[in-house]
């Protein structure tokens, strides 16, 4: 990895009084995008009371983006600006935790991550140092552009997500951390920094800032890079998932059992009441049934014999007496 730093003209580090952050923006060939991006964001640090030290991490871009940010004239006095070139392109999150990584060694004591497209508003920078924050603030994000079929994605995978987790997904890579929770982001790594985030127990403040179109006003997120996104997001949330699939097939198992084992039995009953021997038998047995009822509740006639208990012969029923008319 290639480092630069293009500003030397101050100490980063700065006064006690003033806060030091650190912010980490990764880009891939983003060409011009990336330049109004740095000049947004030194238009936006430099009127902010605090230094930073800017981490532009240019994840193995294949056009000019590198040269361009390479050229780039000095920007505002409490900004250092470096330059991080991967050797080749690691992806959106992987660059991510390389910046991360590479700021880690400075002295700020909170990192701010956002995208270099353009879409995050630079005006939330301001909410963020204002005043004291809790470990983790995330950016939620409001009203967004896109497509309709971009839209109605993002919409299933947002429930999808709070269905296997039970938790809402609302923001992006948009954040500040303190650096104890930095220590705990890079001793486990992610695969997705927002759902990352999400997981931790910890103090957690949102805000909400409406989604910007980008800077050349074309997304690079098709349905396609939003599906392997969710998916990364997911694997965040690993034990979540194994256990929402358990529970999912445990109850279509009980479901299945029953509904088969109710079939079962209607077949069997089906199949005794229709077959030969069933049609035959089972008249004969209710008829006999019947008799045998009938002859246990009705009364013994005059002078009918039944059997006394305990003993052998038949004795006579008493009659009642005589009444002479």
């Amino acid at each position: 990895m290639l480092r630069s730093t293009l500003n030397h003209a101050m100490d980063p580090h700065g006064p006690e009084s003033i806060p030091h952050l650190a912010l980490i923006a990764p880009c891939f060939n983003e060409g011009d995008v990336a330049v109004r991006f740095v000049h947004e964001l030194n238009d936006t640090l430099a009127g902010l009371a605090a230094t930073w030290t800017f981490v532009l991490v240019d994840d193995g871009s294949t056009d000019d983006t590198l040269e361009r940010l390479r050229s780039l004239a000095p920007i505002a006095p409490n900004i250092q600006l470096e330059l991080l070139a991967l050797p080749f392109n690691m992806g959106h999150q992987r660059a991510i935790l390389q910046g991360l990584l590479h700021a880690s060694s400075s002295k700020a004591e909170r990192f701010v991550v956002m995208d270099a497209d353009g879409e995050d508003d630079p005006h939330a920078l301001h909410e963020l140092i204002d005043g004291t924050q809790p470990p983790i603030v995330l950016v939620a994000r409001g009203a967004r552009s896109g497509s309709f079929l971009f839209k109605l994605g993002y919409r299933f995978y947002r429930i999808l997500f709070a269905t296997v987790t039970g938790k809402r997904m609302i923001f992006g890579n948009y954040s500040m951390i303190d650096r104890t929770v930095l220590h705990a982001v890079l001793s486990k790594g992610f695969v997705h920094y927002a759902a990352c985030l999400s997981k931790l127990q910890t103090p957690t403040r949102i805000i909400t800032y409406d989604r910007r179109p980008r800077f050349d006003g074309d997304s690079k997120m098709d349905l396609r890079s939003l599906s392997l996104h969710a998916f990364r997001s997911l694997i965040e949330y690993s034990e979540e998932v194994l256990a929402f699939f358990l529970k999912a097939f445990l109850i279509l198992t009980l479901i299945f059992s029953a509904s088969h084992g109710h079939h079962r039995v209607h077949q069997t009953l089906h199949r005794k009441r229709h077959s030969g021997l069933g049609q035959h038998l089972v008249p004969l047995v209710v008829q006999l049934h019947a008799r045998v009822s009938r002859f246990l509740r009705r009364r013994p006639a005059a002078g009918e014999f039944v059997l006394a208990p305990g003993r052998s012969k038949p004795a006579a029923v008493p009659r009642g007496p005589v009444i002479a008319i």
